[in-house]
């Protein structure tokens, strides 16, 4: 599973996301975002970069091994999102958090304006636990988009069921 993903592929996975975000800031003043196996958090500095102090960014992984706060800085500058010297000016990062998803979510109620999960529901034991749980922490005028898998990588691949093409969408 690529754990360097971008906001360019949320717009890829997920359409015109960054604009439902963009528009909800503009209504609300800041929105709070919850990436659903966040990786090396790329996509989540991405939204940092694009909406300053106007997202407040959560991601989780299962564990350390999977991308922590040291890794999101250095993928941050790799991937030219922010320098050195910017990086040092970010007051408030994004929260990495780790956890089972097919266990459950250390949310309260309602917390979530917005979530996404690209391509990592597969990996959970629970996906039904994990849908709910994310029903159940997203707020209720909120959106959550979760692709299944890479879907324009497998689209093509021979016996790769088609349901699996798209996103869902809560």
């Amino acid at each position: 599973m690529p754990k360097d993903r971008g906001i360019e592929n949320i717009e890829r996975y997920f359409g015109n996301f960054t604009k439902l975000v963009a528009d909800k800031i503009k209504k609300k003043g800041k929105v709070k975002i919850l990436d659903a196996g966040c990786g090396y958090g790329v996509a989540m500095m991405d939204f940092i970069k694009r909406f300053g102090d106007k997202v407040e960014m959560v991601g989780y992984n299962y564990s350390e091994n999977d991308g922590n706060l040291k890794i999101m800085k250095e993928q941050a500058i790799k991937k030219k999102i922010f320098t050195k010297q910017e990086l040092e000016k970010i007051k408030i990062f994004p929260k990495i958090l780790y956890l089972d998803a097919s266990k459950g979510l250390s949310f309260k109620d309602n917390e979530f304006d917005f979530i996404y999960s690209m391509a990592s529901v597969y990996l959970y034991d629970d996906k039904i636990k994990f849908l709910e749980e994310c029903n159940r922490v997203l707020k209720k005028d909120g959106l959550a988009r979760i692709s299944v898998a890479f879907y324009p990588h497998f689209k093509k691949k021979k016996g790769f069921p088609s349901k699996y093409y798209e996103m869902w969408e809560i």
